[in-house]
């Protein structure tokens, strides 16, 4: 046999067992009347997921409910009062769970159960990579987050819950002549620099305060002008509030700042729905952020570089 398969057959097989070993452990310790999401995906789709924990454990009738997550997502899944207890995973362990469940074909395991769109597996190894497709496609978040937890049609979704902070007052005062910038995504391909560019030197012209969202990911980007600002997801939803505006490309934060009144510019890159600037409700398939329930406020573009110009007037118009 091929010596690299054999090394691939023999890498899957332990990535496997890992996943195999991971379920047990989680079955000895967490009691049948404990329903455990495992969430491995970013940001957008473990807050959705943790929107309907409540309904989850009600219509599954489980005590409580654990979610599983990366180990920088906890913090953020706390702020769902219906949310028992979280569990951080890392990332070896995270990567072995999602593909025990994927290469099964099956969702769940007794009280364990993939939280996560059942898209395809991807495993990535030297010369070679396997992807295979699982399910069809979800056109909207909703419906496919029924499906994904095997909810009702119709489920409501529950709502966070803000921790109070006492630097509220301080972040009015430095933020309520601001423009917080999110241009980094991993869902969607990158706005070139040069737009954040020239919308930053747009927005300092006019007397306005520009941050950008900077944490140090391979998707964040800093912007010649623009501050940049380290934050939790808990923290930005916190200070959120006291901006006078936020732009950014689509991705989970725009889901966690939707439960906030923060009025919003979100930008698209991969949609395929029309080609006009201005996209309405209902037009953005799954990624659809009206679907998070807040219609007022939040204004949605699809970047087509050739009408570059006219984007960052139409929404410099909703700021200034």
């Amino acid at each position: 046999m091929n010596t690299e398969w054999t090394k691939l057959y023999e890498a899957l097989a332990a990535k496997y067992e890992m996943g195999e070993k991971l379920i047990s452990i989680l079955k000895e310790e967490c009691a049948e009347t404990t329903g455990v999401v495992f969430c491995p995906d970013h940001l957008g789709d473990t807050f959705w997921a943790g929107t309907y924990a409540g309904e989850y454990k009600r219509q599954h009738g489980y005590e409580k409910v654990l979610y599983i997550t990366k180990a920088s997502y906890t913090e953020m899944l706390d702020l769902f009062p219906e949310i028992d207890m979280t569990m951080p995973m890392g990332e070896k362990e995270t990567d072995a769970l999602k593909f025990y469940f994927y290469l099964r074909h099956q969702y769940t395991d007794g009280n364990i159960r993939l939280g996560s769109f059942p898209y395809f597996v991807m495993f990535q190894f030297p010369k070679v990579a396997l992807q295979q497709e699982i399910n069809e496609s979800y056109q909207a978040s909703d419906l496919a987050w029924e499906k994904i937890l095997e909810l009702s049609p119709g489920t409501p979704r529950g709502e966070i819950r803000i921790p109070e902070t006492a630097k509220l007052r301080e972040w009015k005062e430095k933020y309520q002549n601001a423009v917080l910038l999110a241009p980094g995504a991993y869902s969607e391909e990158a706005v070139p620099a040069s737009f954040w560019e020239k919308l930053t030197a747009y927005l300092l012209e006019r007397g306005l305060d520009v941050y950008v969202n900077y944490n140090g990911h391979d998707c964040d980007i800093q912007i010649p002008g623009a501050e940049p600002l380290a934050s939790s997801v808990v923290e930005m939803i916190q200070f959120g509030e006291c901006f006078r505006y936020f732009v950014g490309l689509r991705s989970g934060i725009c889901d966690a700042l939707a439960q906030t009144s923060l009025r919003m510019a979100v930008l698209f890159t991969i949609a395929p729905w029309k080609d006009t600037i201005e996209l309405q409700e209902g037009e953005a398939g799954r990624h659809d952020l009206w679907q998070m329930g807040r219609k007022e406020g939040i204004f949605c573009y699809e970047y087509l570089p050739d009408q570059a110009e006219l984007l960052m007037k139409m929404i410099c118009k909703e700021i200034v």
